[in-house]
């Protein structure tokens, strides 16, 4: 039996395509599940039993254990509290086991932080260079008082 996040299915013998349909299915009852509205439904007793089928087909309790099920209603509420640079990436590999979407999550996130420090770093630089272009700029400006009185007192006014 391989076991996903998503579902569990027996192996077969085109097992990768069975794997990814089951896992396909268990995507499109938990969306149904989470996005299931009470107007669509006669009543109380018909909008909880429309639930209870809904996530009985996405969470298959009759064939996974309860930590089956806990892991991936914990996995689900992880990868909604992920930074959202971080979400996107999580729910790409959401049918991984636990280790390896975490081991995933960890590496993406130090990727992350590398790529911000360059980022800062490259703006630091900026601003070094603009720094010092102001300084001349300023240097420069600093000097127009002392020639413009230089050549109003040696050439007067009517020179420049």
């Amino acid at each position: 039996m391989a076991e996903f996040l998503g579902c569990t299915t027996q192996a077969s013998g085109n097992h990768s395509s069975t794997l990814k349909q089951s896992n396909d299915d268990c995507e499109v009852f938990r969306q149904r599940f989470r996005h299931f509205q009470y107007q669509k439904t006669a009543g109380p007793r018909e909008a909880f039993n429309n639930l209870w089928e809904l996530c009985s087909n996405w969470l298959k309790p009759k064939m996974r254990s309860k930590d089956e099920i806990l892991e991936q209603l914990v996995l689900e509420q992880f990868l909604c509290v992920l930074p959202m640079e971080l979400q996107t990436w999580g729910k790409l590999y959401r049918s991984e086991n636990r280790e390896r979407i975490l081991s995933l999550i960890e590496e993406l996130q130090k990727e992350l932080v590398v790529a911000e420090q360059q980022q800062v770093r490259k703006e630091c630089a900026i601003f070094a260079i603009r720094q010092k272009e102001v300084t001349e700029v300023a240097g420069m400006c600093s000097l127009a008082p002392r020639l413009f009185f230089f050549f109003t007192f040696f050439f007067g006014r009517t020179h420049m």
